[in-house]
């Protein structure tokens, strides 16, 4: 009889941790790319900030969500309008606030790069 191996691939830790290495290596690798002199990286708006992020609930809605931050900087939307998996307002200095969703409900908040 051989050992069990655990499987922690499976685990939806894993998925998050996944997740959160992917979006960090997104956000330095755009720190690396040149910016254009004269014009903004992203479009000026309500940044994205540590007390808007603590506002979000779990099992609020895209509406709720939208309400708190205002005006995004830059919001990326997943897959689906209707039903984004994941929303995110990136400021200038590329720290984000990351919302993650299932059936239209938050399910989990994300600082990225240190929200003031």
């Amino acid at each position: 009889m051989s050992p069990r191996i655990p499987l922690i691939f499976n685990s939806r830790s894993w998925n998050w941790a996944v997740f959160a290495v992917l979006s960090c290596s997104l956000f330095s690798g755009c720190a690396l790319l040149p910016r254009p002199r004269g014009l903004a990286r992203f479009p000026k708006g309500t940044p994205a900030t540590k007390a808007k992020l603590e506002q979000v609930k779990p099992g609020m809605t895209v509406a709720q969500v939208e309400a708190i931050f205002g005006s995004p900087g830059h919001t990326s939307k997943g897959s689906s309008h209707d039903n984004p998996p994941f929303l995110s307002w990136t400021n200038e200095d590329l720290t984000a606030a990351i919302i993650m969703f299932e059936n239209g409900r938050v399910t989990q908040r994300m600082n990225a790069g240190g929200l003031k």
